[in-house]
């Protein structure tokens, strides 16, 4: 019996220690991320970096409590900069550098802090290309990559494996090329921010498959060809920002009317827009029914010529390809059974 017992204790102790050597490979992994990620820093004009030191649990590394707050807004004001852990203080979910002037890329090895759900470094200035191994932020659900002015480069493919992300800004950089098809996998997001980029290639109509957006804004980018008819089913959008482009064709009436949540539909500065909205046709908006308080006026964009061409091949298989991925008996539905009908329609 007293063996017995003392090989159960030694089990026990033995659970324990690999426990324990489990938390410090953790703690010293997402500590190697970090200083990896200071590492990579070569001008931190505050100093918001100075407390990031091996001296110091990196749970004391500026912490500040995390809120969950999206729209406009990803980042409450009252987000310290710095390392959020959670409740038990072993795991980093949170790293806030808003604001800072910070000037650096962003490093690769921040993949190791796979726990992280909240990442925001809006408005420094970090350069270079997004890491495609961002990939591994399983967690992740705000990506705040915004007005730094300098990142460049393609979006990576890889962010579409982000696929519990519910806010994403990469807005006020120099992104360039298309929006990735791997996007359409992000069913969760509710904030879709890429304006004032360089991206380029048509507004794709996959985009009606992330049902839960509220704000997608993609103006000032170089997007060319037809605004998708398929918008129209992303019924719990707020804000629709497409101004800034080089896109053609009519503005889809069924966007406006369909809608119910809008609030703000900007389309101008696209000289190959047309086709007005009156304040009749824009019964959805939030403001008594009239559309005048968020519309220039009371309508929206130009008539369009009698002899307006047909929509080109590309923007005709741009709606028809999203269609086609939708199970045929969802036709039934009365905004597809249009959308099927007047979109997937080649000029004769």
């Amino acid at each position: 019996m007293a063996a017995a017992g003392w090989t159960m204790t030694w089990m026990v102790g033995l659970w324990f220690s690999a426990v324990l050597l489990v938390f410090a490979q953790l703690e010293q992994s997402q500590e190697s991320a970090l200083l990896a990620f200071r590492g990579s820093i070569v001008d931190d004009p505050k100093g918001v970096l100075e407390h990031w030191s091996v001296d110091k649990d990196p749970c004391d590394w500026r912490t500040g409590e995390l809120e969950e707050e999206f729209g406009n807004k990803l980042t409450p004001s009252d987000i310290h900069s710095g390392v959020t852990c959670d409740a038990d203080g072993r795991k980093i979910i949170a790293i806030s550098l808003r604001n800072d002037g910070i000037r650096g890329r962003i490093p690769k090895e921040i993949a190791f802090l796979d726990h992280l759900e909240y990442l925001d470094l809006d408005s420094n200035r970090f350069e270079g290309n997004i890491p495609p191994e961002i990939q591994g932020l399983k967690n992740l659900r705000v990506l705040d990559l915004g007005r730094n002015g300098r990142l460049m480069g393609s979006i990576p493919a890889e962010l579409g494996q982000l696929v519990s992300l519910e806010a994403m800004d990469l807005a006020g950089n120099q992104l360039t090329g298309p929006i990735p098809d791997s996007f359409q996998q992000l069913q969760n997001l509710t904030y879709l921010r890429l304006g004032r980029n360089q991206l380029t290639g048509l507004v794709p109509a996959f985009l009606a498959k992330l049902v839960n957006l509220e704000y997608l804004l993609l103006h000032a980018n170089n997007f060319s060809g037809a605004i998708p008819s398929s918008l129209a089913l992303l019924s719990n959008l707020k804000q629709l920002a497409l101004s800034n482009n080089k896109l053609t064709g009519t503005i889809p009436l069924t966007v406006a009317q369909n809608l119910k949540n809008l609030e703000l539909l900007t389309v101008y500065n696209n000289s190959g827009v047309c086709g007005q909205l009156h304040h009749y046709d824009i019964l959805p908006f939030s403001d008594g029914g009239t559309g005048a308080g968020k519309l220039s006026g009371t309508s929206i964009g130009r008539a369009c010529p009698s002899d307006l061409p047909c929509s080109p091949q590309a923007d005709v298989d741009n709606n028809c390809e999203f269609l086609a991925s939708y199970d045929a008996s969802l036709c039934l539905n009365e905004l597809l059974s249009s959308l099927c009908a007047t979109t997937c329609e080649l000029c004769q």
